[in-house]
């Protein structure tokens, strides 16, 4: 059922990329520069994933959120968040490999934007949340792959809470 779910937000989130509008329950932001187009595909956490969310007690997985010791105040505080279902990269029209683990558990995403890019390379960064929950997640590309994200702390940005290094191996070099 989940993966049902998680198909159908899937499709979700393309829909809306592909025609470009958001609605209540779906979003889409976009940053452009140098040829480098990043685009982030969002939706509303459903009524079924936040009561999950709470009862698991795994709301703290998920940067943007902010923790609290029970039902009512952090509905309170978070209300009804955004997540990020999606991360499209491309360099000069050549789509770069984003895996799930680079975008999941982004909540609350306020903008992204370019930060230096060239003919192969990119830098990136999606802030997201306000106060205690903010973060800036910062993206580095190399030769179309996604080489590192790292989170920090909006309020102390000196503070890195997650640094996360993607490998590839390439079907041209399994033997």
């Amino acid at each position: 059922m989940n993966a049902m779910l998680f198909t159908l937000s899937t499709f979700v989130s393309l829909a809306v990329l592909s025609y470009g509008h958001s609605d209540l329950q779906n979003k889409t932001l976009v940053a452009k520069k140098a040829g480098v187009v990043v685009t982030l595909t969002m939706t509303k956490f459903s009524k079924t994933e936040l009561a999950e969310l709470w009862k698991r007690n795994i709301g703290y997985q998920y940067w943007g959120l902010i923790d609290c010791d029970n039902l009512k105040d952090w509905k309170a505080m978070n209300g009804n968040p955004w997540i990020v279902r999606g991360l499209k990269i491309t360099i000069r029209g050549k789509q770069v490999d984003s895996y799930g683990s680079s975008y999941m558990g982004l909540t609350e995403p306020l903008s992204v934007s370019i930060l230096r890019a060239t003919s192969e390379k990119a830098v990136f960064e999606i802030v997201g949340s306000d106060a205690g929950g903010s973060y800036t997640a910062e993206y580095f590309v190399n030769n179309s792959e996604l080489v590192t994200r790292v989170v920090r702390s909006g309020e102390f940005p000196t503070l890195t809470w997650e640094k996360d290094t993607y490998h590839y191996v390439h079907s041209k070099d399994i033997n």
